[in-house]
């Protein structure tokens, strides 16, 4: 039976990359070294600070002699770094001063040469960043990590030429869209190509590709020039709540209902109202979204809520949040009409329904 014990924890030189990046958010959080973000302190504008402030110590470091594995994985824990801080920024509006990183990297990585190494890759994904921002339009801030591309989908049976033999026979395999072209280089060359790729985030086939093609379009000839990452753009900043510093129940965990700055109800609903709810919402909006919305515009409006008798079984359930403040003011208006919580969820949404009827 294989062993359960993790393997990786906080004081292992080999710090798990996954891990890597909630790591630093905690760190950064337990020891305050977060403040809020000025319009000049962009998220580009941290990365070059953090390049800077990297090139100081990483001066003489190299990857000589380290193996592929061992790369990949700083290059995955320098990838979480950045993303946590570029999480931080856009979600949160936070900000770090470069320096914090230092004591941040030595508690998190305590193994001297590989933190030297941690350093290297932190520093060359800095620059990867920095280069693919390039492509973005202006005022727009591009996500740390390249989204994944979607997988082609596997054909059917029926849909192989030729449906006997397997799938990954010579017969069956789609067109490459691509040729390969056998290419011998000098090793000094072959080394130059690799630090140039990495310095674009690259592979050295995709550099290659952009390179000649970037060839012929000097040399007159009529090559589609295709741009090799244009990062998508990042998602509308989603407000959070600040965390509270006083918690009601500091014995208790942060997620405890009574820690919470909101709370939870459900309502029960026929399934002949849950189908009108259904086709009367917007497609972008689920029944919880939608109730809220109406609760909201209900309570503004000041009406009497009608009389309704639900036409079958209660078989339909719908989970609602609150804000804590607000959930009191729904309390008070059930308790002034003597109803149930979902009683009252039931009317509101009738109600919504025959507002929109008529409109």
């Amino acid at each position: 039976m294989p062993s359960r014990k993790r393997r990786y924890n906080r004081t292992s030189p080999t710090f798990g990359p996954k891990k890597f990046g909630a790591a630093v958010r905690r760190y950064l959080k337990e020891r305050e070294l977060l403040s809020k973000a000025e319009d000049h302190q962009t998220f580009p504008w941290l990365v070059t600070m953090v390049k800077i402030w990297v090139e100081g110590q990483t001066s003489q470091a190299n990857f000589d002699g380290v193996s592929v594995r061992t790369q990949n994985k700083l290059r995955k824990m320098s990838l979480e770094t950045l993303q946590t801080l570029y999480s931080l920024g856009q979600r949160n509006g936070l900000i770090i001063r470069p320096e914090a990183l230092g004591p941040c990297i030595d508690e998190l990585v305590p193994d001297i040469p590989t933190r030297s190494l941690f350093k290297l890759a932190l520093r060359k994904q800095c620059a990867v960043y920095l280069e693919q921002t390039l492509w973005s339009e202006p005022g727009r801030i591009p996500p740390v990590v390249k989204p994944r591309e979607k997988p082609i989908p596997n054909r059917k049976r029926d849909e192989l030429p030729d449906p006997e033999q397997p799938a990954w026979a010579s017969i069956n395999r789609r067109e490459p869209k691509k040729l390969q072209i056998a290419c011998r280089v000098e090793p000094q060359v072959k080394k130059r190509i690799k630090l140039a790729a990495e310095e674009r985030g690259l592979s050295q086939a995709a550099w290659l590709d952009w390179t000649i093609t970037s060839a012929l379009v000097d040399q007159g000839f009529e090559v589609h020039r295709v741009r090799p990452y244009k990062p998508k753009f990042s998602s509308p900043v989603v407000q959070y709540r600040t965390p509270r510093k006083v918690l009601p129940a500091p014995e208790q965990s942060r997620n405890a209902s009574v820690n919470r700055a909101d709370r939870s109800t459900s309502l029960r609903m026929c399934g002949k109202l849950a189908e009108y709810i259904d086709e009367a919402r917007r497609p972008n909006l689920d029944r919880s979204e939608w109730l809220n919305a109406s609760i909201r515009s209900f309570l503004d409006s000041g009406e009497e809520l009608p009389d309704f008798l639900a036409s079958g079984p209660l078989t339909e359930v719908c989970a609602l949040r609150f804000e804590r403040d607000f959930f009191d003011v729904i309390e008070a208006a059930t308790a002034e009409y003597g109803l149930t919580k979902s009683a009252w969820f039931r009317r509101v949404a009738y109600w919504k329904l025959k507002k929109l009827h008529k409109s």
